[in-house]
């Protein structure tokens, strides 16, 4: 087996989180961490945990009875209908036989090397997959708890915040690590982490006599879910705007789309700005994304949840400007 630190991660799996393992020659990493610490942001990690603090009062003083628990109210239809479609959405498995998924894996390839050509339809294989942090020169393999979702998500990324996606891709911001996280690799796992969060893969209720799709029964991921949904369905409009679908998502005739899409795709951009800001402050290095990740979605959960955004786009924004500051 090599111990080349370049290839290392091409043998990870997805399924669990990225650079989940330890070994022996990991330890020289190891002990660089306790270092690398105290690079983190105190003014983020302050308001992280007032923030926490104060959602975990609430929820106490509700259980003791201080303060009156009303019922939510029930989802609008039209927040129904964004989770069915969401659902829909990330619970499709990427398909190497599908010529459409091959064809949106090559929009990929077009936002990561503009200049070269493409390779062939039917066998997208290339060595240069693993120059944007797939671990095999096929991706296909890589996608795994992602699914088809992960790649939707990375060339939203590239057509709707190319900043972003180009910052990433080149790893062009700030004193990097000398052994940094590979990019796509690890947006399928940015990916699986925010339908987590946001319990995308949860089934929505089949009855029609139903008055809203089955959420999870935590005060906390209520909280969260149902802020996302505020912003895909904001009850302040009269009307939904017109949905403007890019031409490389009208291939996907077996998927619906709505508001929610455009909404998740800035979410996902925001994520980004966040994760990669904190691992510049940490001073990370490969064997610390978990936690880096694990930072980030905490995070991005309090900024979901402040109410102080009128838009996911708005939150992207705030996010770019103040990535390690809580709203």
């Amino acid at each position: 087996m090599t111990t080349d630190p370049e290839v290392r991660h091409r043998s990870i799996g997805l399924r669990e989180p990225l650079l989940e393992r330890h070994s022996s020659e990991d330890s020289l990493d190891e002990r660089k961490k306790n270092v690398n610490e105290g690079m983190c942001d105190i003014g983020g990690v302050l308001g992280g945990m007032i923030a926490g603090c104060a959602r975990a009062f609430i929820l106490m003083a509700r259980s003791l009875g201080l303060i009156p628990s009303a019922p939510p109210p029930p989802l609008t239809s039209e927040q129904q209908a964004s989770l069915a479609r969401l659902y829909q959405r990330t619970t499709v498995p990427y398909d190497s036989e599908s010529e459409s998924h091959r064809l949106l894996l090559l929009q990929l390839w077009k936002a990561c090397f503009p200049s070269l050509p493409a390779p062939p339809l039917a066998d997208p294989r290339s060595d240069l997959w693993r120059e944007v942090g797939w671990q095999n020169s096929n991706p296909a393999g890589d996608f795994r708890a992602g699914g088809l979702q992960a790649l939707l998500d990375l060339v939203s990324l590239a057509h709707t915040h190319p900043t972003t996606f180009h910052a990433l891709r080149h790893k062009s911001r700030g004193r990097r690590s000398d052994w940094e996280y590979p990019f796509c690799a690890a947006g399928v796992n940015v990916t699986f982490a925010l339908t987590q969060l946001l319990h995308l893969r949860t089934p929505p209720t089949s009855s029609s006599t139903s008055s809203t799709s089955k959420l999870p029964s935590s005060p906390s991921s209520l909280l969260v879910t149902r802020a996302f949904l505020s912003l895909a369905c904001p009850t302040t409009s009269s009307s939904q705007p017109d949905i403007e679908i890019p031409q490389w998502e009208l291939e996907f005739e077996e998927m619906q789309w709505g508001s929610e899409s455009k909404v998740l795709g800035s979410l996902y951009a925001a994520t980004w700005e966040i994760l990669d800001a904190e691992w510049l402050a940490r001073g990370a290095t490969y064997m610390e994304f978990p936690k880096v990740l694990q930072a980030t979605l905490a995070r991005v959960e309090n900024l979901l949840v402040s109410g102080s955004f009128k838009s996911a786009e708005d939150l992207y924004s705030y996010a770019c400007a103040h990535p390690l500051v809580d709203k």
